[in-house]
């Protein structure tokens, strides 16, 4: 199960192969697009503390964020939301 919305992450925001991300609108079956979906509006609300985080740090704070809340992530795909999070907040 983890690797069908693992897969899914890293597809649609282009790690591995876009220059930056994006949100790739590739097809997929709806259950996994929901939830999908759920995991990236949760990640672009991440907000860190920049008082206390430079953008590396707040790169692996995104990710302890995340996979707190969603367990069942990959490594890659926990990096590439972190990816996604940190391009956004440059």
């Amino acid at each position: 199960m983890s690797d069908v919305f693992s897969d899914a992450i890293v597809r649609v925001i282009g790690y591995g192969q876009e220059a930056y991300p994006k949100h790739l609108d590739i097809p997929l079956d709806p259950l996994v697009r929901r939830r999908t979906d759920q995991i990236l509006e949760f990640a672009s609300q991440l907000s860190p503390d920049w008082s206390k985080l430079g953008l590396t740090e707040s790169g692996e704070w995104a990710k302890a964020q995340i996979a707190d809340k969603f367990p069942f992530l990959s490594p890659d795909a926990l990096d590439a939301l972190a990816w996604s999070c940190t391009f956004g907040w440059k």
